[in-house]
């Protein structure tokens, strides 16, 4: 019998035990056998078993079922059915869909909402766990392979390892979570960026990012988050040649760019005024060290690999993945202070965290490999992703392009706002419920949420002529029209 080499006893006495003993803890904390409740409950929200979500899980998956070609109705029913856990009414999900102070957080999320579809169509109501599982385990490949390509194959088994051993990456990256995708962007712009040792320039690598920072946006999650990967990587190369410029000046000037006009147009298309940005109430010092205390008890293996990517950081020669881990650090900072504390906000730093541990845990143990590979293949890349891209935005265009339909109800403005001094109606079309304030015939203002997404830049209650025209007024003559809409 042929004689075990040394990499190949390490793989089968460490690496293989050491991802399977961390693996199987995570799942087990997460609830991930039978029906054991989960422990890490106060970490992650009320509910636990796989596929992970939260809440919001009800919106993005009824969305799903109507780019499928259910109503609204139908795809709040079917949701409903689906998920038996959620304890509020099916009219607690309308109000998400139809008030315009709620609905821009939930209709431009959509590369989650069309990737769900796909799988909702092939599979049912199982295609939704399938589609996060599989978006789970492309993130987890494509990790895997960047840091076998950097340091060797004991680099890659430790990526491997700490991924699976972090419940907070676990659940958020294979769940029913716009983190889900947001995470497979990031893996994926790690091949398109100058920061590996093999990257290879051409043009292609900008169109693929640039798509990539499209499709970031239109997660609607991280506002900031590519500029910050764009200007960590710019700032280590500066520091580095001390040329201003320099090989992600191009990337990152152009790519900057491209993510504030692509937030801006995702903001006519959706605008949104977080009423309570200013009475919000930030952290107190104390506060903050039981929220960090409780992150370390309920995700241990993720704090080891926050710790071993620090110290790795002082190892590596280049420290270009260290720069923009701090950069989306700061990223991540800003909009748990600005929003709420909830973890998951934390975890786009993972993507880089996770493969500077594993250099960090190979680096220690002294078995760091430079294997020769083959660069990726950039238009292979840019087909794929303007193909996910394409598919995406084709959907999201055939649905919101639909016609109005015919209208359902009508009301005079004084009946239902009888402060305003605006003349005319307000009409609702079926079957998206859709309100508008209508003038001389013309629609002259999108009044709820499922109009505003069918109505890029149309007036509505935020500005324009249909401003305060609240939604608490008009719930009331919203659920007719949804249940005239139904019969």
């Amino acid at each position: 019998m042929k004689e075990l080499t040394p990499s190949r006893k390490r793989i089968y006495r460490l690496y293989v035990p050491l991802t399977i003993l961390l693996g199987l803890q995570s799942f087990w904390r997460l609830g991930f056998f039978a029906h054991r409740k989960a422990s890490t409950s106060a970490l992650f929200g009320m509910y636990q078993g796989f596929p992970g979500r939260n809440g919001d899980h009800m919106y993005y998956t009824s969305m799903a079922m109507q780019y499928a070609g259910k109503s609204l109705n139908q795809s709040l029913a079917l949701a409903g059915q689906t998920f038996k856990d959620y304890p509020l009414t099916t009219d607690h999900l309308l109000t998400g869909y139809l008030d315009p102070g709620l609905a821009p957080l939930i209709y431009p999320r959509q590369v989650l909402t069309q990737i769900l579809s796909w799988g909702y169509r092939l599979f049912g109501s199982a295609g939704f766990g399938v589609s996060t599982l599989l978006m789970g385990i492309a993130t987890l490949a494509l990790l895997i392979r960047w840091s076998y390509r950097e340091w060797g194959s004991a680099a890659a088994w430790f990526t491997l390892a700490f991924a699976l051993g972090s419940t907070a990456f676990v659940w958020y990256s294979s769940g029913l979570f716009i983190e889900s995708p947001l995470l497979l962007i990031e893996a994926a712009w790690l091949y398109s960026l100058p920061i590996s040792r093999h990257f290879v320039a051409h043009r292609y690598w900008n169109f693929v990012s640039a798509s990539l920072i499209v499709a970031m946006t239109f997660t609607r999650q991280s506002p900031l988050l590519p500029i910050a990967i764009l200007g960590g990587g710019y700032l280590a190369a500066l520091l580095r040649t001390r040329k201003v410029i320099n090989e992600w000046f191009a990337q990152a000037m152009v790519g900057s760019i491209m993510a504030v006009a692509a937030y801006f147009v995702v903001n006519i298309w959706a605008p949104y005024s977080p009423v309570g940005l200013n009475k919000s109430h930030h952290p107190s010092v104390i506060a903050g060290a039981k929220y960090l205390a409780h992150f370390i008890g309920s995700d241990p293996i993720i704090t080891i690999a926050v710790i071993l990517a620090i110290v790795a950081s002082r190892k590596l020669l280049s420290k270009t993945l260290s720069w923009i881990a701090l950069g989306v650090f700061l990223s991540c900072l800003i909009n748990v202070y600005l929003a709420t504390g909830e973890y998951r906000y934390w975890i786009p730093l993972a993507i880089f965290i996770l493969p500077l541990a594993g250099y960090g845990a190979a680096e220690r143990l002294r078995v760091i490999e430079a294997p020769r590979v083959k660069a990726p293949k950039p238009y292979l890349a840019l087909y794929l992703v303007l193909l996910v891209s394409l598919l995406v935005g084709l959907g999201s265009m055939l649905f919101y392009a639909k016609s109005d339909g015919r209208a359902l109800a009508t009301s005079p403005v004084s009946a239902l706002y009888p402060e305003s001094t605006v003349s005319g109606s307000i009409d609702c079309y079926g079957p998206e419920a859709r309100v508008y304030l209508v003038q001389n015939g013309h629609k002259v203002a999108a009044i709820d949420g499922t109009a505003m997404s069918a109505n890029p830049g149309m007036a509505n209650q935020l500005g324009g002529i249909g401003h305060g025209f609240t939604y608490d007024r008009l719930a009331n003559f919203a659920a007719q029209c949804v249940a005239l809409s139904s019969r």
